[in-house]
C-alpha cells in the first residue's frame, strides 16, 4: 500500500510515495506553526497502514495525542479518506511509555546490557565506547570538555575489560566499585600488571576516580533510579510487539516525565545505544523497513560542529547506517540552521515548508546542493509564500522536480500537549497487564544471571540489587535544616547559596570561639560560662564542617546526621544567643557583631525556604492536639520529615521553583526599601536602618555569588 500524504497543489491528485522511501530518511523542515508536526505524524499514520511500528521520542507531549482518534465528522470536512480512517482504527494500537513515571506505561533503561554476542570486533568497539558516554554523562560530565574526554575513556576501559572478564557491571553499584577498584579486572584481563596500569588506572587519579565513583552511586537514588529500574526494561522486539494480535504499535517516549534537559539528553544516548544494538542484531534488511524512528524538534539533540552534546553520535550513527537495516529515521526541526547539515544530507526526502530568514533559506538551499537530492535549489526562492501544511517535496528517488504538496489533515488529534494525567487516562488495563509480563521476565532474568555460577563480586552485587529493586524506598529523616543538603548540586544557586551560607557561619562560629578565647584570657569573662560558649561555638562549627565535607555521599550525611541529629538546631539558635548577648552587653564582642548579623540572616532565610520547601511538597503539617504538651509534639515533629530515594526529586524540583518565587519576593522588599529611602516615609523608618540594610545587602549578595557560581559550573 502506498503512503498516502497530500494532494498536489496543483492538480489536487493524491500523492502516493512507495514505502520503501521510508528506508531512506525523512527530514521534516519548516517555521514554527507550519505544520511539520503534522506532516510527521501523517507519515506515521501511513506507516501503521502499511504494518510498519514506530517509536517516537516526544520532548512536549504534542506528538503523545496519536492516542486520540479524530471525530469522523473532521475528518470527513477536511476531505480525508474514510474508509482509510477505519482502517488506522482497526489497526492501530498506540502505548504511551513514561520514563521514571507510571503515568503511562513505565519504562526503564537498564543500561547495564552488554553489546549482543554476534557484533563484529568494529561494531562491538562502538557500541561499547558509545555505552561509555552514556555513563559519563549520566554521571554529569561533558564529554566534549576534556575531563569528560577522560571520564568517557577510563569507563571504555573499564567496561572493555569487564566484558573480556565476564563480570560485566549489572547496576551502578557494581559500576561504581570496578571505578574505584580497577585492579580486580586486571587479572580476568589477560594482560600485565603494569600494562593494565598504563592503559586503565593511571588514567585518573585516585580523587577522580573517587568522584567519578560518588556520582555513579548517586544513581541509585531519587529519580535516578526510577528511570533506571522502574517498569518494563527498553527492548525493541517489545516495541516492535503488538498487545493485540494483527495491530500495528505506535511507541511514544513521554519525555516530560524527565525533569531536566540533561535527564533527557542521557536518555535519547541510552535509548539510541540499545536501539543501534538491536537493528545490527537483526541483520541487513534494506528493501524492508522495520521500524520508524522519529524525533521531533532535533536542534538540541543534533547541533552543529563542534558542539557534541552525549546524544548526537549515537543518532548520527542511526542515520548513517539506518537504511542498511531496515531503520526508519524521521526528524523534524524549525532551525535549519542548529542543525548538523551533514546528518539532514542523510535525508533523502525533505518536506520543506515555509522559511522566511535569509539565513534559512540559505542553509536550505546548501542542503540541497549537498544532500542526496540533485534538486535545483532555486525553488528555495518559494519558500517564503507557502501557507501552513504546504510543502515542497523533494524525493529525487521518485519525482525529476520539487513536488508542491498540501500535507492532508490527520486520523488523530491535533490540539494541545497532552498532560501526564490525560496520558494516564489514555493507557488501558489491558496494555498495563501487557506491559506488566516483561517486568516480570526483567526480574527472572536477572535472578538467573545470579544462579548461574557467577564470581563472587557478580554475586553480590546482583543481591543487592534485587534487595534494592525488592525494598520499599530508603528512609532518611531530614530535620528542618537538612532538606537542601539532600539536593548538592553545584548548578543549583539555591544549592549554592547553602554552601556559602555554612561557610560563612562556621567561620563566624569559629571566630567567635577564638574571641571568647582571649576575653575569657584577659579576664573579662567568667570561666564556665566562657567554657560553655566556646564548646557550643565548636560543637556547631563541626556539624557545619562535616556536612559540607560530605560532598555527594549521602551515606556518609546520613551518619553524620544520625550521630548529631540532637544538635542540628544549635548552629542557628547559638548564632541567635551570640546575636543577642553581644548587643546586651554581656559579652564583648562588638567588633563581630556585623558578621554575626551576616550569619545571622543567611541562616534564618535558610529555615524560611525550608518551611517554604515543605509546605510546596506537602510536608508540613499545622499541629494539633487537645492540650499544650501534644500541641508542641505536633510542631516538633512537623519539623522532621521522612523522604525516601523517590521523594528527592520532588525535593529538587521544589527547589528550583522556590529560587524563582524568592528572587520576587527580594525584589518586591528591594523596591519597598528604596521607596522608604527615597521619600523618607515614616512609617517604613526601619528600612533606613543600617540593620535592616546590611540583612537585606547579604542577602542580596549572597543571591548574586550563588548565581555566579552556578554559572561557572553549568558551563
Amino acid at each position: 500500500m502506498s503512503l498516502v500524504i497530500g494532494t498536489d497543489r496543483n492538480d489536487g491528485e493524491d500523492i502516493e510515495l512507495p514505502p520503501s522511501i521510508l528506508n531512506r530518511h525523512v527530514a521534516l523542515l519548516g517555521t514554527t506553526g507550519h505544520g511539520k508536526t503534522v506532516a510527521a505524524k501523517v507519515i506515521i499514520e501511513e506507516a501503521v497502514l502499511n504494518q510498519i511500528p514506530s517509536v517516537i521520542i516526544d520532548p512536549q507531549g504534542d506528538l503523545s495525542q496519536l492516542a486520540i482518534f479524530a471525530k469522523e465528522q473532521a475528518v470527513e470536512s477536511s476531505g480525508g479518506d474514510l474508509e482509510r480512517f477505519e482502517d488506522f482504527k482497526e489497526n492501530v494500537e498506540v502505548r504511551i511509555w513514561t520514563p521514571a513515571r507510571t503515568k503511562g506505561l513505565p519504562i526503564s533503561l537498564d543500561p547495564f546490557s552488554s553489546p549482543p554476542g554476534d557484533l563484529d570486533e568494529e561494531q562491538r568497539v562502538a557500541s561499547l565506547d558509545m555505552m561509555a558516554a552514556g555513563f559519563a554523562s549520566i554521571a554529569g560530565y561533558n564529554v566534549e570538555k576534556p575531563e569528560g574526554a577522560q571520564i568517557k575513556a577510563y569507563l571504555n576501559n573499564i567496561l572493555l575489560y569487564a566484558d573480556i572478564g565476564k563480570t560485566f557491571p549489572q547496576s551502578f553499584a557494581h559500576l561504581a566499585n570496578l571505578v574505584a577498584t580497577p585492579h580486580s579486572l586486571q587479572k580476568k584481563s589477560g594482560i600485565s600488571a603494569g600494562k593494565f596500569e598504563d592503559l586503565v588506572v593511571e588514567l585518573l587519579s585516585k580523587g577522580e576516580r573517587e568522584k567519578l565513583t560518588r556520582r555513579l552511586r548517586a544513581q541509585e537514588t531519587g529519580v535516578n533510579r526510577m528511570m533506571f529500574t522502574m517498569g518494563v526494561p527498553l527492548d525493541f522486539d517489545v516495541m516492535v510487539q503488538p498487545c493485540e494480535e494483527g495491530r500495528t504499535p505506535i511507541n511514544i517516549l513521554y519525555l516530560n516525565t524527565l525533569s531536566t534537559d540533561d535527564m533527557k539528553q542521557s536518555f535519547l544516548q541510552e535509548f539510541g545505544r540499545r536501539l543501534y544494538d538491536w537493528m545490527i542484531a537483526k541483520g541487513a534488511s534494506e528493501k524492508e523497513t522495520r521500524l520508524i524512528f522519529f524525533l521531533d524538534e532535533v536542534a538540541p539533540f543534533l547541533p552543529p560542529h563542534p558542539r557534541n552534546p552525549p546524544s548526537k553520535e549515537i543518532i548520527k550513527m542511526l542515520f548513517k547506517q539506518g537504511r542498511k537495516y531496515g531503520l526508519s529515521c524521521v526528524l523534524a526541526t524549525q532551525n535549519v540552521s542548529d542543525v548538523d547539515y551533514k546528518i539532514l544530507g542523510q535525508a533523502n526526502t525533505l518536506l520543506i515548508g515555509k522559511f522566511l530568514s535569509k539565513q534559512d533559506k540559505e542553509k536550505v538551499r546548501d542542503l540541497l546542493k549537498s544532500g542526496r537530492n540533485s534538486t535545483d535549489p532555486a525553488l528555495v526562492d518559494d519558500l517564503t509564500t507557502l501557507e501552513a501544511g504546504e510543502f515542497q517535496l523533494v524525493c529525487s528517488e521518485i519525482f525529476d522536480t520539487p513536488v508542491p504538496v498540501k500535507i492532508r489533515w490527520l486520523y488523530t488529534e491535533h490540539s494541545r500537549p497532552l498532560d501526564e494525567d490525560k496520558v494516564e487516562e489514555l493507557t488501558s488495563d489491558e496494555l498495563r497487564a501487557w506491559a506488566k509480563q516483561f517486568e516480570s521476565k526483567k526480574r527472572k532474568s536477572k535472578k538467573g544471571k545470579k544462579d548461574l555460577g557467577s564470581t563472587n563480586i557478580d554475586e553480590a552485587v546482583t543481591s543487592a540489587e534485587d534487595n534494592t529493586q525488592n525494598s520499599d524506598d530508603e528512609q532518611f529523616e531530614m530535620d528542618l535544616l537538612g532538606g537542601f543538603l539532600l539536593l548538592k548540586d553545584s548548578r543549583d544557586p539555591i544549592s549554592v547559596m547553602l554552601g556559602l551560607t555554612n561557610t560563612l557561619t562556621t567561620i563566624v562560629l569559629l571566630w567567635s570561639s577564638c574571641l571568647l578565647a582571649l576575653a575569657w584570657l584577659d579576664s573579662e569573662l567568667q570561666g564556665f560560662a566562657t567554657m560553655v560558649a566556646i564548646l557550643v561555638s565548636l560543637i556547631t562549627a563541626s556539624i557545619l564542617i562535616a556536612e559540607m565535607i560530605s560532598g555527594d555521599e549521602v551515606a556518609m550525611l546520613k551518619k553524620i546526621r544520625m550521630q548529631a541529629r540532637p544538635l542540628q538546631y544549635l548552629a542557628l539558635l547559638w548564632i541567635w544567643i551570640l546575636w543577642f548577648l553581644i548587643l546586651s552587653d554581656k559579652i564583648p564582642l562588638d567588633k563581630i557583631l556585623l558578621p554575626i548579623e551576616v550569619a545571622q540572616t543567611a541562616m534564618t532565610m535558610f529555615v524560611i525556604l525550608e518551611l517554604a520547601h515543605r509546605v510546596k511538597i506537602g510536608k508540613l503539617e499545622w499541629p494539633s492536639g487537645e492540650n499544650p504538651i501534644d500541641f508542641l509534639k505536633g510542631g516538633i515533629k512537623s519539623l522532621k520529615m521522612m523522604v525516601g530515594s523517590t521523594q528527592i526529586e520532588a525535593l529538587r524540583t521544589s527547589s528550583r521553583e522556590l529560587l524563582e518565587s524568592f528572587r520576587l519576593v527580594m525584589d518586591i522588599v528591594i523596591a519597598f526599601t528604596l521607596v522608604g529611602l527615597i521619600y523618607e516615609i515614616e512609617s517604613f523608618s526601619f528600612l533606613s536602618s543600617a540593620e535592616w540594610l546590611t540583612r537585606l545587602l547579604t542577602i542580596y549578595i549572597l543571591t548574586i555569588l550563588s548565581q555566579i557560581r552556578a554559572r561557572q559550573i553549568s558551563n
